[in-house]
């Protein structure tokens, strides 16, 4: 797997990779944030489409952190938020 936050870190499918990983770390190396915890599930969604668009359709399956406070309060808001990144972030 590799760790991406943005289409310009995308290696294509040239690196054999079969996960590619959106996480919440993007808030550190892209948004200047000091932890992770501030980063929005809108965020995410941004930065997970921008990675979609840097990779071929029959490239890695990409994986969508979902960010602190968007899944913790029930099993409702859980899924809520991962279909929304589904649908949105196409992960």
């Amino acid at each position: 797997s590799l760790g991406l936050v943005g289409s310009e870190m995308c290696i294509r499918d040239r690196a054999n990779i079969d996960v590619a990983l959106c996480g919440d770390s993007l808030g550190m190396v892209a948004l200047g944030y000091e932890t992770t915890q501030p980063v929005t599930l809108d965020e995410m969604i941004h930065h997970c489409k921008a990675v979609r668009r840097g990779l071929s359709n029959d490239g890695p399956l990409l994986v969508c952190d979902l960010p602190f406070g968007s899944y913790e309060e029930s099993p409702e808001i859980a899924l809520r938020s991962a279909y929304r990144a589904m649908k949105e972030g196409y992960s």
